[in-house]
């Protein structure tokens, strides 16, 4: 019988070798051409949904649902969980290790993933008829007025469902904000926002640049940042985490998870969702299409349970920036937590890496589901 020194020292062999062997092929990925067939074959997406749905808005477009139903006896209300910008249902699904929709459903929620007009399954404009957008400027108003409120509607009448609770990402969240802001909200129970503001800090490198930019910039109708994506995976996977970037931090994630954000998560962004975006940062504001409503005053108005996740590395989003929607919000019921290791988690967190970092399933939903758990009557 082989004694357990020589088996210890067998399996770290192996270990090493398909370390080795995993490193050479994430390599072959930065490889034009080659390198999007070798990314191609390692992130294509893996599962599916139990449900897809169609829901058609009031003014004509219609946005997607997919569901997962809960394992055992359902909890609480249904839950919706909304992506932020450019991006689209995978970033709640990216596999099934990480899905954040599936560890919500194993825990016994009812899960809806909403993918905003102009991604994913929802309505957009063709990627081969591009000039179509010049008559579609979809923005963020389309969403809270439209999208949001067909949504919820949707998914109290088939859930049979009093309330719908609401998880929103970055402009995820933004949009809930804005809806219960202007809105009774008496559709909507508990609220999660990860990594959302009311404002955009200009001061952030990133966002400068933007400004500089911005007449360019908004004469383009549509961005086709889901072919920039997939076209980057390769390089990702290969040169993570030497890359610095903004989007997350890179020793929260996986070289493999890192590249399927870009491969299977980034989506298009219409031209009108770029310049209100650009008139959010230049004026360090959060108002409607035509200025006439200020959604960031109106969170005084919001009574609702909210809790408030941010990174402390998240350059996008700062947590001094999430801090100042918390400070806003009307509700007595309201938490923030800062995902730090001076918090004791095991990293500091960024911005995607809030929902698809390496230890979200340990550090992440539990806060979540806990919190909602104490909110469910």
């Amino acid at each position: 019988m082989q004694d357990k020194p020589a088996r210890r020292k067998g399996n770290a062999v192996a270990a090493l070798g398909k370390k080795l062997s995993r490193r050479i092929l994430h390599s072959l990925a930065v490889v034009p051409v080659l390198g999007q067939a070798v990314a191609f074959r390692l992130l294509r997406p893996r599962g599916t949904f139990d449900e897809s749905h169609r829901v058609n808005t009031p003014d004509g477009a219609h946005v997607a649902l997919h569901r997962y139903l809960p394992q055992g006896p359902r909890r609480g209300a249904p839950v919706i969980l909304c992506h932020g910008i450019a991006c689209n249902r995978y970033f709640w699904d990216i596999s099934p290790e990480k899905s954040f929709a599936r560890a919500l459903a194993a825990a016994g929620r009812d899960v809806w993933v909403l993918e905003m007009r102009g991604h994913g399954q929802s309505h957009r404009v063709p990627a081969l008829r591009p000039w179509e957008a010049l008559s579609v400027r979809w923005d963020f108003d389309d969403y809270v007025q439209h999208d949001l409120p067909a949504a919820i509607s949707y998914v109290r009448e088939h859930a049979k469902a009093e309330k719908v609770d609401w998880i929103g990402h970055s402009m995820g969240g933004m949009v809930m904000y804005a809806y219960l802001g202007t809105n009774s909200g008496e559709d909507v129970g508990n609220v999660v926002t990860l990594g959302s503001p009311t404002f955009i800090d200009n001061r952030f490198w990133a966002w400068r640049v933007a400004l500089a930019a911005s007449i360019p910039m908004r004469l383009v109708p549509h961005w086709p940042v889901r072919l920039a994506g997939w076209a980057a995976s390769g390089a990702v996977l290969a040169l993570h985490p030497i890359i610095p970037q903004p989007i997350y931090s890179t020793k929260n994630m996986t070289a493999r998870d890192a590249a399927m954000l870009f491969h299977n998560v980034l989506d298009d962004i219409s031209g009108g969702e770029v310049s209100l975006g650009l008139q959010f940062i230049r004026h360090k504001g959060f108002r409607s299409r035509d200025g006439s409503v200020d959604y960031a005053k109106e969170l005084s108005r919001i009574r609702h349970p909210f809790l408030l996740v941010a990174g402390s590395k998240d350059f996008l989003v700062m947590p001094r920036d999430v801090r100042a929607a918390f400070g806003r919000l009307g509700s007595k019921d309201k938490k923030l937590v800062v995902f730090s290791k001076k918090e004791g988690f095991s990293h500091d967190y960024g911005h995607a890496d809030l929902v698809l970092g390496r230890n979200v399933r340990t550090e992440v939903i539990p806060i979540v589901l806990e919190w909602l758990d104490g909110r469910t009557p």
